[in-house]
């Protein structure tokens, strides 16, 4: 489980502290700001670790076991849950859980605060939440019994870690009297902005707006330049995030701005993180694309580089994402509603050329040839599993009607993608479920993914040809029969 560098410190101590100690339990819950995460996901979870860390299970938790998946009835509601955590909590002495970036949690509906108040109902718990100011204030008015410890980066720490990425980012050989001066003026105008994520073309820019002013030094040519450019620096997040769009669309090279805008645009608009090789393979997809082999596919240091910080790839996951929270609230407001519903066009189109690939036409007969289907093509899980979701939730269905007909034209077209969803939906939860071609008509597509105005144009097609066939066919048909 990831977690921050302050977090996972501490999660180590009590490993540590606690080792061997049968009546303690740790769990520790992460959040993100691209996942949508709510109370009755969180709690089967820590039931989950908590259970993990026991040898045996009471006698409840067997019983609900048998009850919701040997007798195959329904899953276990949260409030069950919520029992048998009790249930687990009275065995021990001492519960303790630790939220990550609690801040990163969608705060709809307060989701945040009611997180709080269920864990808090937990027996025996001790709670650590880690997060930015908005975090301590929740918790100041929830908690009568609270210690509030504010972390904020030391200078010295900044100076290492923006030192080195100085060091790798410019040409410094010439001016190593200057480079002091040029690292103290970038670690007092960032102010000790953390970032969550670790760059993938360096493992040593850990501080978000000091980074991206360094990324903006390094544009420079000369020694005078960059000196000149220190005092130059736009002032916080939001102005870095707009000089760095027009670094962007200034470059001369257009292809250069088409796959940047192309990656911020599919990571601003994905509904879960991109893997690393399904955004290579959508930066792939062209008009007339036929298919993408892997000499089609961009190098992703290369794209990451051309997205100016902007970008960063979880290391562990091979996840590509914004490089924080922020990130992803400035392009959701940069793209606005016009780019927004561009934005969702661009993924929607991208899945339907994916699709019209001949490697999607024909149904697949066996586990083995899916897998090396998945294999092969990075990004059918995700085009599978949203594609129609993007149209739908864009407002695109009418605009997109005529492409969705001829992508699905075909049967074995229809039938490998709606095996490739239903398989890749088994994956996520966990384990592999293969599914024979039902042959279903373009009309339970459509009926299935939810496009109303798709089924009704369906609907009117299938009328105009049985009309055809009356009129015109079949009295042709039946003139040249002896009968």
């Amino acid at each position: 489980m990831l977690v921050s560098n302050d977090s996972s410190i501490v999660v180590d101590h009590l490993q540590k502290t606690f080792d061997g100690a049968e009546d303690v339990a740790l769990a520790c819950v992460y959040f993100n700001y691209t996942e949508t995460v709510t109370t009755a996901a969180i709690v089967p979870n820590l039931l989950k670790q908590l259970l993990e860390r026991s040898p045996t299970l009471s006698q409840e938790t067997r019983e609900l076991y048998k009850e919701c998946y040997e007798k195959r009835e329904a899953p276990a509601s949260i409030n069950e849950i919520f029992q048998l955590l009790h249930i687990e909590m009275s065995r021990i002495s001492s519960f303790f859980i630790v939220l990550d970036a609690l801040d990163e949690c969608t705060n709809e509906a307060n989701t945040r605060a009611k997180i709080i108040l269920e864990l808090e109902k937990i027996p025996n718990v001790r709670l650590m939440i880690t997060g930015r100011k908005d975090v301590e204030d929740i918790v100041l008015s929830k908690f009568t019994d609270s210690t509030i410890l504010r972390i904020l980066a030391a200078d010295d720490d900044m100076r290492r870690s923006i030192g080195s990425h100085v060091d790798e980012m410019l040409n410094l050989s010439t001016i190593n009297q200057s480079r002091q001066s040029i690292v103290d003026k970038v670690v007092t105008k960032a102010n000790g902005m953390y970032s969550t994520f670790l760059q993938v073309n360096s493992n040593k820019a850990r501080f978000l707006l000091a980074s991206l002013y360094v990324e903006l030094l390094a544009e420079q040519l000369k020694t005078h330049d960059i000196l000149g450019a220190l005092d130059q620096l736009p002032k916080g997040l939001e102005a870095t995030y707009s000089v760095a769009v027009s670094r962007i669309r200034a470059r001369q090279n257009e292809d250069h701005v088409k796959v940047a805008l192309k990656t911020l645009t599919w990571i601003t608009f994905a509904r879960e993180p991109l893997e690393v090789d399904a955004l290579r393979h959508a930066l792939a997809v062209e008009e007339d694309s036929t298919d993408v082999n892997e000499s089609d596919l961009p190098d992703i240091k290369k794209v990451i580089s051309l997205c100016v910080g902007l970008v960063a790839v979880d290391q562990e996951g091979r996840k590509i994402r914004l490089v924080h929270e922020t990130t992803q609230q400035y392009f959701q407001r940069y793209f606005g509603d016009v780019q927004t519903e561009h934005g969702e066009a661009e993924i929607a189109m991208t899945c339907l050329r994916y699709f019209a690939f001949p490697a999607f036409c024909e149904p697949f007969w066996e586990q083995e040839s899916i897998e090396n289907h998945l294999e092969k093509y990075k990004l059918s899980s995700y085009a599978s599993r949203y594609w129609f979701v993007h149209i739908r939730e864009g407002r695109l269905e009418e605009r997109f009607c005529q492409a969705i007909i001829k992508t699905f034209e075909s049967q074995g077209t229809r039938d490998s993608v709606c095996q490739l969803r239903k398989c890749c939906d088994s994956l996520n939860l966990g384990y592999f479920h293969f599914d024979h071609p039902i042959g279903g008509h373009l009309l339970h597509l459509a009926s299935m993914y939810g496009l109303p105005i798709l089924c009704g144009e369906v609907f009117r097609q299938s009328n105009t040809m049985q009309r055809m066939y009356l009129l015109v066919l079949k009295p042709l048909i039946l003139a040249k029969c002896p009968w």
